[in-house]
């Protein structure tokens, strides 16, 4: 999928790094 980088950064600080990573790979793969 298409992530805003600004809105990834948001996300990585509110909620754990880990699982904002492996959603956005899990989107880029599917």
């Amino acid at each position: 999928g298409i992530y805003n980088p600004s809105l990834l950064l948001m996300r990585v600080k509110s909620k754990s790094k880990l699982k904002t990573i492996l959603l956005y790979f899990i989107n880029i793969h599917v």
